[in-house]
């Protein structure tokens, strides 16, 4: 860190002593960004673009991005990118989900290079998070019209066609996808998913392993083949791709999650119960776990331990009415009524389950 502080004093003197100089300012921004004090950084940059509007830079970041864009991906370790000054002030924009003015800056981008079709690209990608799709169509097909040979605008087209619920048109693209680059495993696994939306499970199995077959590493593929399977009601075929995928990244809560539920379809509760165990033990602080797993006991009739277990849950997630209605049912079960209520509380649960596959 004493570097970083160092570079700063030492362009904060050049500056001081050429404030016309846009390097300086740009010097400054890459070391404020390399110490994640992006907001900092984005006004340099601006300073420098407002010196040297066609100053060309590189941008290189080490971070792990799911610090700041957690709720769009998991983990993703930035390569090395070359592009325009205005484009980085973008990409740092779009990290601290400040949609509006990556926008700004896009349009930025596009007036200075109407012909490149990766600034229309991002734009379509912007206006989708921000939920805008027919806009971001507009310029899915604007960066289709510049260059029709790369196969992520149409596979991105596709992922917003899909959000919209045009399901047919999502599968055409996604095969002009396929077309451009059939060693993609990524396309045949959206193609899958958008295949299960409408029913056609069986092509979604086949896709799903055209995905495996390409790249037999990628866990999520065996798990969205389980859950088709799982819609399918094959539970014994869907619990071996959950082993698949447990086995190609034991790391990940949601698939000892699934694996316990399809093991409550095959009646191996024992089992089921260590499942939830797994996932609780790879998130602590995910409280549908807890519930599933108290639940489960409840079913078993194994009253104190369950209560014990959703009083922990609504301790992890107080707000969620299911596990306080669960925990009522216990603190005040009538015998007349018992056998109803425990029944309706499990299709509330099977309700919410299905929702999260």
């Amino acid at each position: 860190m004493n570097r970083f502080q160092d570079a700063l004093k030492h362009h904060d003197l050049a500056i001081l002593k050429y404030p016309e100089n846009a390097e300086y300012y740009r010097g400054k921004a890459d070391t404020l960004q390399q110490m994640n004090r992006y907001e900092e950084a984005i006004k340099y940059y601006n300073l420098a673009i407002q010196k040297n509007p066609k100053l060309p830079c590189i941008l290189i970041t080490k971070n792990h991005w799911n610090n700041l864009i957690k709720q769009f991906i998991k983990t993703l370790k930035i390569l090395i990118i070359i592009i325009i000054k205005g484009k980085k002030t973008h990409i740092i924009l779009y990290l601290l989900k400040r949609f509006e003015e990556s926008l700004k800056y896009l349009d930025l981008a596009i007036n200075r290079n109407p012909e490149n079709p990766k600034n229309y690209h991002s734009k379509a990608l912007t206006l989708e998070k921000m939920n805008r799709f027919e806009e971001a169509l507009e310029y899915y097909d604007s960066a289709i019209q510049k260059n029709p040979e790369i196969p992520d605008h149409y596979n991105d087209k596709a992922n917003t066609l899909h959000n919209m619920d045009r399901f047919n048109e999502a599968l055409k693209y996604f095969d002009y996808a396929i077309q451009k680059n059939p060693e993609n495993p990524l396309y045949y696994r959206n193609k899958a998913v958008t295949m299960e939306a409408t029913n056609r499970f069986v092509e979604a199995l086949e896709y799903y392993d055209s995905a495996i077959s390409i790249y037999p590493e990628n866990a999520d593929y065996y798990y969205g083949k389980a859950n088709t399977l799982l819609r399918m009601n094959k539970f014994e075929e869907a619990l071996q791709q959950c082993d698949s995928a447990i086995s190609k990244n034991p790391e990940i809560s949601d698939y000892y999650n699934s694996k316990a539920y399809l093991l409550y379809q095959l009646n191996r509760y024992e089992e089921q119960l260590r499942q939830y165990d797994l996932a609780i033990q790879k998130n602590s602080k995910d409280s549908d776990y807890y519930n599933n797993k108290a639940y489960l006991l409840y079913y078993l009739n194994r009253y104190e331990e369950s209560l014990k277990l959703y009083y922990l849950t609504i301790q992890k997630n107080p707000k969620n009415i299911n596990q306080c209605y669960s925990k009522r049912i216990i603190e005040s079960p009538s015998l007349v009524i018992q056998d109803l209520l425990q029944k309706l509380l499990f299709i509330n649960l099977f309700l919410v389950r299905m929702s999260q596959i």
